[in-house]
């Protein structure tokens, strides 16, 4: 099986639970003409939610996160509108360039009422992002907020390669 190029991931289209063991709970989120599979666990922390999410390469993870933490805030039919955004971030290193991507993703719908819909990296280094982002405008009538997300933390962050395949571990304020 030959990976799309970087540029070209969009995700999500199923999710794991954990409880007192990994239990399936399935979904399918379509975004976009190709499709990569997030495994996605919830991890119980008192007042904060973690996740640990995995991608096929850093690109893919950094996708993957925003989308789960996305598919974590809200639900709903996008539509058919949307609008390209521009999105550069620079950090220390990996762990560092998660949070603040993430917290620039959270932004977007906390601050500007908007929905990530797809996403394409453009340049993705271990002290810089950059990629474009297709957003859709949040309509309280088709779409509803699942839980708020405060802000990313630093707490427990971890992003690194294991097993050929990418890993993050990431914490929000509920």
């Amino acid at each position: 099986h030959k990976s799309a190029p970087l540029t070209t991931y969009v995700a999500v289209s199923s999710v794991a639970r954990l409880n007192r063991g990994i239990t399936p709970v399935p979904f399918t989120v379509p975004h976009g003409p190709r499709l990569h599979f997030l495994l996605l666990y919830l991890i119980d922390h008192t007042a904060d939610l973690g996740i640990i999410v995995r991608g096929p390469d850093v690109g893919g993870l950094f996708i993957s996160a925003a989308r789960a933490m996305i598919d974590l805030m809200v639900k709903g039919d996008l539509g058919d509108k949307r609008t390209l955004r521009e999105v550069s971030v620079s950090s220390e290193d990996y762990p560092d360039l998660m949070v603040r991507w993430l917290g620039e993703v959270l932004y977007l719908f906390a601050g500007d009422k908007l929905i990530v819909d797809s996403i394409e990296i453009k340049e993705l280094h271990p002290t810089q992002i950059k990629a474009t982002l297709s957003v859709a405008d949040f309509e309280p009538k088709r779409h509803r907020v699942l839980r708020e997300i405060k802000a990313v933390t630093y707490h427990g962050i971890s992003v690194r390669k294991t097993n050929g395949a990418w890993e993050a571990r990431i914490i929000f304020d509920i």
